[in-house]
């Protein structure tokens, strides 16, 4: 799913059995579900380097359900966004459900339970990123 990024580093390399390689539309979700899941605890961040190349591991708290690698280039495109605050959440969710969720350490359905926040970041996502993997005509 991770290859190495043109004028990054010419070689294609593994991390965890995963190739590196740049953020595409078909990563949007799971990287959606990562940085709420960040936002709201769940999910830690941590940066990394392998062959010189920079790189950012996000990686669930509690059960281990959830890492994604990425890019050091493409998580630099998003500090602005933290920063602005379109990454940030806007609604909390209530807190019995909000509790209900910590405690069981579950992001699988963190679109359902805040929604609002989930949407907000994955539509951000989307005018950050928009290359697609190719496809062929079959």
């Amino acid at each position: 799913m991770l290859s190495a990024r043109k004028g990054v580093d010419g070689r294609i390399f593994y991390v965890d059995g995963r190739q590196l390689s740049a953020i595409r539309t078909q990563d949007l979700p799971q990287l959606t579900l990562g940085i709420c899941g960040f936002q709201h605890g769940f999910v830690a961040v941590e940066r990394c380097y392998k062959h010189q190349v920079g790189y950012v591991r996000l990686f669930a708290r509690t059960n281990g359900s959830y890492e994604m690698f990425v890019l050091s280039t493409d998580w630099n495109q998003l500090i602005p966004y933290f920063e602005s605050g379109a990454l940030t959440p806007f609604i909390v969710a209530p807190q019995s459900i909000f509790s209900q969720t910590v405690a069981q350490g579950d992001l699988s359905n963190h679109a359902e339970w805040d929604a609002p926040f989930y949407n907000k970041v994955y539509a951000t996502l989307r005018t950050i990123f928009t290359q697609s993997y190719p496809t062929s005509r079959l």
